[in-house]
């Protein structure tokens, strides 16, 4: 297997999910893309906060979470870091979820449960790097 392109290391994500395994799971399997996972959060307020203290270029949000929903976050996040892009990941693929997202400023939207690799090629677009 050949290694991931080195452009791509230098993308810092935050990994935001109210699971605690979703989380786990996806800092592994970002780390082994050759992402460099700067933390992760538990809920959309967590989610602000990492962006403000951590400054990644890519926040890969869940969308349905406790107290404050990925929507919610998105809208606060490129409203106060608009160099930082997000990619959602929604369990409800609804044309109106997707039309909600990308008018809170998401950049890519996903299927959550879907391939890794999908989230990772959203990532790399959401960064703006080539592959």
């Amino acid at each position: 297997m050949m290694p991931p392109p080195t452009e791509v290391t230098a993308v810092r994500v935050l990994i935001v999910d109210d699971s605690s395994d979703m989380r786990e799971l996806y800092k592994h399997a970002f780390a082994r893309e050759g992402f460099v996972v700067v933390g992760t959060a538990g809920d959309g307020d967590e989610a602000i906060a990492a962006v403000a203290d951590l400054a990644p270029d890519v926040v890969v949000m869940d969308v349905m979470m406790p107290r404050i929903d990925g929507i919610a976050a998105t809208r606060q996040i490129r409203a106060a870091h608009p160099r930082t892009q997000v990619v959602a990941l929604t369990a409800f693929h609804s044309p109106q979820v997707v039309a909600e997202l990308f008018a809170a400023g998401a950049t890519e939207c996903v299927l959550k449960g879907g391939a890794l690799s999908e989230i990772a090629a959203a990532i790399r677009a959401a960064a703006g790097v080539r592959e």
